[in-house]
């Protein structure tokens, strides 16, 4: 009896073992499953946002386009989901391709067409790759403040350098001004000197005259 209980408890505990391990063999499946589903929703959705931006011809909607499959790829990182990043990356990037003759098509297109390729070739699909473009953004969002920060300095130099020019150009002429209008008083009271003198010399002549 014994014996026979030692060996029942044997079988039932081969039997939970067998259980557990359907179970989280089932478990399994359905991730791979919801990854799938998840793929091929955000290809989708792309592919359609694509399609109808190249039927209109439209660049800027091509460009917002790959604007929200960047930022899907990125929550994809932020989930963890670094493998969902890199197929959804690599099917978009091969759908583009196949569109390359109908982007170039458009006005503007072979620009378009390479800033795409090279857009979706520069999204990070791992977390390496992500912290790198930040920093990379940081640095480019730093030269362009202090580039911005030395434009204003220059323009504003210019600005004083201009002003100070006015300034001296309104002083010279404000003196030119002032020195002709001196050059007049003094004509006109030269002449309304020399016409008192003239009146006085008559006036005495006319005296002496008995006039």
């Amino acid at each position: 009896m014994k014996k026979l209980f030692v060996m029942a408890v044997a079988v039932a505990a081969l039997c939970l073992t067998a259980c557990g391990g359907q179970k989280t063999q089932q478990t399994e499946e359905p991730t791979d499953l919801v990854d799938s589903v998840e793929l091929a929703d955000a290809f989708n959705a792309a592919e359609t946002d694509f399609n109808a931006a190249i039927e209109k011809g439209d660049t800027t909607a091509i460009n917002a386009a790959l604007t929200t499959i960047k930022e899907k790829i990125a929550s994809y990182l932020e989930e963890g989901k670094a493998e969902l990043a890199e197929a959804l990356k690599a099917k978009v990037q091969e759908f583009i391709n196949t569109k390359a003759d109908a982007i170039k098509a458009i006005a503007g297109g072979a620009a378009t067409m390479e800033a795409l390729t090279s857009g979706i070739e520069n999204i990070p699909t791992s977390a390496t790759e992500a912290a790198t473009e930040a920093v990379k953004d940081a640095g480019e969002a730093v030269k362009d403040a202090a580039t911005e920060t030395v434009n204003e300095a220059v323009d504003n130099a210019a600005e004083k350098v201009n002003d100070a020019k006015d300034a001296v150009k309104d002083a010279a002429n404000n003196a030119v001004d002032n020195a002709k209008e001196k050059v007049n008083n003094a004509k006109e009271n030269a002449k309304e000197a020399a016409g008192k003198a003239v009146d006085n010399a008559a006036a005495g002549t006319k005296k002496a005259l008995g006039i």
